[in-house]
């Protein structure tokens, strides 16, 4: 379900208290279920039963769209669980669109798009500068992703992107069978998945020790994760840094000092249900920089390395044990909105399915966060 709420005016609190922080005030729209709203035949609801939104554009006037409305939102989802795109098996539904921003209760949603990079490119969405647009092919719109979800094997091992064109939802003659409809987009980096090589291939982020892990029944500690990029890494969200070269990835990783593990017991005695870090604390929020004339310039799509990388001390963070869930940017202002995992609001302490998530807001121009809840 997608909503809308207020932003504070006030953003420039400097307590280190989540209890101080403001809160964004009644809803501006309620929750929608934008993904059963699909119209058509049958089999055009929403058939792969997508439950997990994993990115949104928001994109101003919509050419031929036939709604009167001047924006509309392009959401990306998947299922939580999924054993990933084997050969011979056709990728899942990515895309849908609710065709009027402005209301979400009247909005339409007429069934669901694939875009080309499958699950290696649906995810986090935004607008690519300008001054680099002509590089990217003339497009102003990326996607990408990276191992969020449980069955690797369906994304890119590392950071993705991809250039998109979203205005490809209202092409005309495009008939109403989402089953055929398909979303081009154009690779710049990705590191997919080898069904031929899973153990040991070069083209990982990192290469083979992205995903190695110790077996089920082993005892830990284990030998620490790759700190570039391993199993338990995800990057929610990926932008470019306003007035920089930079494209940036944040996220989480595990793992770095006590080792992974399948299905292992944890210090604290607690099994896993997947691959899990052997030391409970061992997570930490996490980012990567990448330049992009790096980007633009390797060869293949699995060449770009991040430039820098590493734990991010983000404020309300707590060290990792808070992760970072998603973020958004305000290109107008230089704003970089960062939201986290649910903390431990004592008014919330019966109510703890509504507890409101922190966000942290930092002004990209001086590098000055300030927070909101």
């Amino acid at each position: 379900s997608i909503a809308e709420y207020p932003i504070p005016s006030t953003l420039d609190t400097e307590s280190t208290n989540v209890l101080d922080l403001p809160e964004t005030g009644p809803l501006l729209q309620e929750f929608v279920p934008v993904l059963n709203l699909a119209s058509g035949p049958e089999d055009s609801l929403n058939p792969d039963g997508l439950n997990m939104i994993t990115g949104l554009l928001h994109v101003i006037s919509a050419p031929n769209n036939s709604t009167n409305s001047d924006s509309f939102l392009l959401i990306n989802a998947e299922n939580w669980y999924d054993t990933g795109n084997y050969e011979g098996r056709p990728p899942t539904q990515t895309t849908a669109v609710a065709t009027n921003a402005s209301n979400l209760d009247t909005s339409t949603q007429p069934g669901f798009w694939t875009q080309d990079g499958a699950a290696n490119s649906a995810g986090y969405m935004g607008r690519i500068p300008e001054i680099f647009q002509q590089a990217f092919g003339s497009a102003r719109f990326y996607t990408g992703w990276s191992t969020c979800y449980s069955g690797i094997s369906r994304y890119s091992i590392g950071p993705s992107l991809w250039s998109l064109d979203p205005f490809q939802v209202f092409a005309e003659g495009d008939d109403n069978n989402q089953g055929t409809r398909q979303l081009e987009t154009i690779p710049y980096m990705n590191y997919g998945y080898d069904f031929e090589f899973f153990d040991q291939s070069d083209k990982y982020l990192g290469g083979p020790r992205a995903v190695e892990w110790a077996q089920q029944g082993t005892i830990g500690p284990f030998p620490p994760a790759s700190p570039l990029w391993n199993p338990l890494s995800r990057g929610v969200y990926g932008f470019f840094v306003p007035g920089t070269r930079t494209f940036a990835v944040i996220g989480s990783t595990d793992g770095l000092t006590t080792g992974i593990g399948y299905k292992i017991v944890q210090d604290d005695g607690y099994e896993c249900g997947g691959p899990c870090a052997f030391g409970v604390d061992d997570r930490y929020n996490y980012y990567w920089l990448y330049d992009v004339d790096d980007i633009l310039a390797s060869e293949d799509v699995y060449d770009p390395q991040p430039y820098q990388y590493g734990i991010w001390e983000i404020p309300f963070g707590e060290s990792g044990t808070y992760r970072i869930l998603g973020g958004t940017i305000d290109e107008e202002h230089g704003v970089l909105y960062v939201a986290l995992e649910n903390q431990d609001y004592p008014r919330y302490a019966d109510d703890a399915k509504n507890r409101p998530l922190p966000i942290v807001a930092f002004d990209l121009r001086d590098l000055s966060p300030a927070a909101h809840s």
